[in-house]
């Protein structure tokens, strides 16, 4: 969330409710309903109710942030749906497999479809049928949450939602939030039956607010601030939130009141946010249970580190609950499946001086003011999180200072709680600042987000000015910039040997107003249509005197956020855009709730287009990109040459010049050669592509027109990039349903689809080309029968099976799963199969048992069937997923199946298919819940030394190496992955 929004509702003191949905402890506060004419009541907490054992609630300050799902023979007290709170919190060291935790967290995981049931993340005891997604766990912690707030509700007598319009719903988020994680929120909100009207604060707002409460507010601030803030560079406080699963920085300030103010209090604004941070109370969790766990002399079980990391938390919380001069040592228990070492309860005892150590020196180190975090090669991973890599919240808590002045600070989150850190980052700002830093109080950490919430709500309906809150990030879009007429194409340049930073366009300044519209419409600004786009977006927190509609080269600053998509199409009926683009303005504006809305506005439009179309955010995962296809093109705002392509810059996203519409438009035209006849009028395509069918060879036929479509483009196919690959798709989904013509017109046209549209994601608005290409299952095959037709339909399914989603994968699987029962399936089945990575865990899991114990009798027998066995197999295993998505890998206990079957195996010729099958299995990905145990590994890695696997393959077992995309895609999906995108997980 950005700023916020004050509207006079009612002057008298009435009912306010603040949330706080926390990575670890959610909290409920109100404002009472006071007297008409009186002053409005403090905040108070409210108690939470939460189900306990045995059939029984309680009530408690806090809501724990944990989910448990019951076994079976505890469903008759608890209930068949997942329990939250104290019960679920308790079971988390005991059985952790079965708790849902750090919902918040995920709500910020891009590469995870985080409205998707992947939580208990890699559990083997919850079925998947009753696991969650990250908004339905967040839901089911506000739904408990707001079930206790009905006491204060006013009855109703209709509808709940509209009698309940005028109360003041405040839910908190980090300042930090990405817009997407907010609309996440505000999903989970709806899920869990709130009001629509809920608005969203930030939590360190939240905290300055609840100290404002305390104090009298505005006009009850100290003297000493009072009188600091009348000075040049006026009081600046900075709020430090560090809670279970983020660091929040925000910065404040309080200056003399506008000469219009008759009220002469000082001003309040938030003027700078950090940047988000998945780094927190989690994080020494994980590391004191590292440090347990060497300690004990090994690595545990991955199925037994959740249980482990569990324990660490409820003695780190133990320990650094004590008066810091209290060495008591604390003994702890530790119970972990897994081989000899860890089979049994140990006991181990914890010095307090070892864990304040630990907690000082990972966490809160000394450092320079000038400090910045550091980048290692590899960060801590752990709970299937991208947790920061720099581990030390002191380095970036001094990069988001950089020489800001701070006068006071005010701490809060549980990370905080003991006394001697914030003594500590104190004395530490201090010596940063060159003046005294003064602490101010905070009696209640645990519970001042949502107190602060509940008093901002009321202070929102009577009409009180409090901290003015503009836009705390600038956003930018990145464009392409060229002065290339449009006739010249130039695919056949020489490629330069550097990559220019993308162009970014500022269409939402640092400090914008809230509800305040921001147009941008630089001369030459264009916008693709009738096509799916994407518009990459990006952020940045510091201000740097950008105004709106200035083009910048992206730097260290801008952050990259997801990508905004739309279709915009021109309704039917109304004239073609020339050359399918639109001179367009971007209008952007952070709204009430704090949530930023983009609109791409056409330019005197002709009669019948739309006023504008919204441009959203896409929440779920894509594959990472080197570069992103920019629906603009700006042609008069640069005089370089355009950016060239190299596919060893991730950012640089600019459309590549073998794509414009000239260039494509001769390829269109012989699609539509070959697929629609010559009578037949009109044509699907833009005007000016029907008369460039001249340009395509008379002789081009199905049997042809791949060739062909090389000689249009002057390149082999393996070298068309993404943005011809996607660029020929129109023309295949305004053919569809001219496959009849005969079998070879449907087996190229299912061949060319699924080239052009592989892997199915990782493109923008690939989802919505999916949506077109699925109606090839809703028509069915016109020549279901012809052998070639039915393995290229295979091929298609098996090549953009990353793109489809969980419904649409099942519905492959009840048509090939009989057939797949054959030992005779065929091999291109057996592979399409293998690519289904989004159907039920032990659907999975019993096909790749059935594969393996195929395998004997295959290798006696049928080389063909045997060669794309083992190929299903290493992609079954594959710790890699092709969507990306790392919640679609089989847990590692099926790698000991694997590996039994294996080891007594002869593959004779086929050994360097099984050598492939078992690297990807046993891949190693820094990912505790997806690799194997280090015994298991280290017998794998045995195995493929004795049947000389490749050095490649020996390296990806045996060391974390970087990821080789174009190799392991091919040897992954069967097709080389287009040129310029990058299969990979590095964006976690």
């Amino acid at each position: 969330m950005y700023f916020v929004s004050f509207v006079v509702k009612n002057p008298s003191p009435a009912l306010s409710i603040g949330i706080d949905l926390g990575t670890s402890n959610c909290a409920l506060a109100v404002v009472p309903a006071g007297a008409p004419d009186g002053a409005a009541p403090p905040p108070q907490s409210v108690p939470i109710t939460q189900p306990e054992e045995g059939g029984t609630t309680l009530a408690a300050d806090l809501l724990p942030s944990f989910l448990y799902h019951p076994r079976p023979d505890e469903r008759a007290s608890l209930g068949t749906a997942p329990v939250p709170g104290l019960l679920a919190r308790r079971a988390a060291s005991r059985t952790p497999g079965r708790v849902t935790h750090a919902a918040k967290s995920w709500l910020c995981h891009r590469l995870v479809d985080r409205t998707r049931p992947i939580l208990p993340w890699a559990s083997t005891e919850v079925p998947e049928a009753e696991r969650v997604s990250p908004v339905g766990a967040s839901a089911h912690f506000l739904r408990q949450v707001w079930a206790s707030a009905q006491p204060f509700l006013p009855a109703t007598t209709g509808s709940p939602t509209s009698e309940w319009s005028d109360i003041p719903i405040i839910l908190t988020v980090p300042a930090s939030f990405a817009p997407d994680a907010q609309e996440l929120t505000l999903a989970a909100a709806r899920e869990a039956g709130l009001p629509n009207h809920v608005r969203l604060l930030e939590e360190p707002q939240a905290v300055f607010y609840d100290w404002l409460a305390r104090h009298g507010g505005p006009a009850g601030l100290p003297a000493w601030i009072t009188e600091r803030a009348r000075a040049p560079e006026g009081f600046h406080l900075l709020v430090c939130d560090l809670g279970g699963g983020t660091s929040d920085f925000s910065l404040f300030t309080a200056r003399p009141a506008a000469p219009d103010d008759s009220s002469g209090l000082p001003r309040l604004e938030r003027i700078a946010v950090g940047e988000h941070l998945l780094l927190g109370g989690d994080n020494i969790d994980a590391a004191l249970a590292h440090w347990i766990a060497a300690r004990l002399g090994g690595t545990p079980d991955p199925r037994a580190w959740p249980g482990l990391v569990a324990t660490a938390r409820d003695a780190k919380e133990a320990i650094l609950a004590r008066a810091p001069d209290d060495d008591t040592p604390h003994t702890l228990a530790v119970t972990l499946p897994g081989g000899a070492l860890w089979g049994s309860t140990r006991s181990f005892t914890l010095e307090p001086a070892d864990v304040r150590a630990l907690v000082i020196d990972g966490f809160f180190p000394e450092c320079a003011a000038d400090a910045s975090p550091e980048r290692p090669a590899g960060g801590l991973r752990e709970l299937g999180l991208p947790f920061a890599a720099d581990s030390a919240i002191t380095r970036h808590l001094a990069a988001f200072l950089q020489g800001r002045r701070v006068d006071a600070v005010l701490y809060n989150g549980g990370t905080l709680a003991p006394l001697f850190l914030r003594e500590r980052l104190t004395r530490l700002l201090t010596t940063w600042q060159g003046h005294p830093v003064v602490e101010l109080d905070n009696p209640r950490p645990d519970q001042a987000v949502a107190l602060g919430a509940a008093w901002f709500g009321a202070q929102l309906r009577r009409g009180t000015p409090l901290i003015a809150s503009h836009a705390a990030h600038a956003f930018w879009i990145e464009t392409a910039t060229s002065n290339r007429p449009a006739s010249q194409p130039s695919a056949s340049e020489p490629q330069a040997s550097s990559v220019p930073a993308p162009s970014l366009l500022c269409i939402l300044p640092h400090g914008t107003p809230l509800d305040q519209p921001v147009r941008v419409a630089p001369p030459g600004l264009l916008a693709r249509v009738d096509q799916p786009i994407a518009f990459r977006l990006y952020s940045s927190a510091r201000p740097a005197d950008e105004r709106a509609g200035e083009l910048r080269p992206a730097g260290p600053d801008h952050t990259a956020l997801p990508e905004l998509t739309a279709f915009l199409q021109i309704p039917p009926g109304a004239p073609r855009a020339a050359n399918g683009v639109l001179p367009v303005a971007l209008e952007a504006t952070i709204n009430a709730v704090g949530l930023l809305r983009v609109r791409c506005i056409p330019l005197n439009p002709p009669a019948g287009y739309p006023e504008a179309w919204d441009l959203r955010f896409p929440l779920r995962p894509n594959l990472s990109l080197n570069r992103s296809l920019s629906p603009f093109e700006d042609h008069s705002c640069s005089d370089s040459a355009p950016p060239n392509r190299s596919r060893s810059h991730t950012r640089s996203l600019s459309p590549a010049p073998d794509s414009t519409p000239q260039v494509l438009a001769p390829a269109l035209a012989a699609i539509e050669a070959v697929f629609i006849p010559a009578k037949s009028a009109p044509s699907p395509s833009e005007p000016q592509v029907s008369g460039l069918k001249s340009q395509v060879s008379a002789e081009a036929t199905p049997r042809t027109l791949f060739a062909e479509l090389e000689r249009l483009l002057e390149k082999p196919r393996a070298d068309w990039s993404p943005e011809i690959l996607r660029g020929l798709w129109p023309a295949l989904a305004a053919t569809i349903t001219r496959r009849q013509r005969s079998p070879d017109h449907e087996a190229t046209w299912l061949s060319l689809a699924g080239y052009c549209l592989r892997p199915g994601c990782g493109w923008p608005l690939d989802d919505t080309r999916l949506n077109e290409l699925w109606r090839v299952r809703e028509l069915g095959l016109a020549f279901p029968r012809d052998p070639r037709v039915q393995t290229q339909e295979w091929i298609l399914w098996r090549r953009v099976a990353g793109g489809l989603d969980a419904n649409r994968q099942t519905t492959l699987w009840r048509r090939w799963e009989n057939p797949l029962r054959s030992a005779e399936a065929p091999p291109e089945l057996v592979r399409a199969a293998a690519t289904l990575e989004r159907l039920p865990q032990d659907t999975r899991r019993q096909l790749l048992r059935r594969l393996l114990d195929r395998l004997p009798r295959l290798i006696k027998t049928k080389s063909g069937q045997l060669e794309a066995s083992l190929w299903a197999v290493g992609r079954l295993c594959s710790r890699r997923a092709l969507s990306g998505d790392p919640a679609a890998v089989l847990p590692p206990d099926v790698l000991s199946d694997l590996l039994a079957t294996f080891a007594p195996l002869k593959f004779g010729p086929h050994t360097a298919a099984a050598c492939a099958a078992l690297a990807h299995a046993f891949r190693r990905t820094g990912e505790r819940t997806l690799d194997a145990s280090p015994d298991v590994q280290a017998t794998a890695l045995e195995l493929l030394t004795r049947w000389q696997a490749t050095s490649a393959q020996l390296e990806r077992v045996r060391d974390l190496r970087p990821d080789d995309d174009a190799a392991d895609w091919q040897a992954l999906a069967g097709d080389r992955l287009p040129p310029g995108l990058i299969f990979s997980a590095k964006s976690r």
